[in-house]
């Protein structure tokens, strides 16, 4: 799950590996910290509450990793309940 920034690391490099990155470090995800939602889920959850206080009505999640189901699963736990 992504309760854990270990879990978080392990499916970033899984996601590096599938855009043909694998040797990128973890400042390529870094560098996109502001314009995603990303990390762990308090991690998440708060990026999605500062998007709302910042007067965002509409968040797109995704995931690059389609064949990932459980982290599909997992996301739709943490914003759907």
């Amino acid at each position: 799950d992504l309760r854990t920034e270990a879990e978080v690391a392990r499916r970033t490099r899984t996601l590096l590996a599938t855009v043909g990155a694998p040797g990128a470090t973890s400042d390529w995800l870094d560098s996109r910290r502001d314009r995603w939602v990303v990390g762990t889920e308090d991690a998440a959850l708060e990026r999605v509450a500062a998007l709302a206080d910042a007067g965002i009505e509409r968040v797109m999640l995704q995931t690059f990793l389609p064949f990932d189901i459980d982290h599909v699963r997992v996301m739709a736990e943490i914003f759907l309940g």
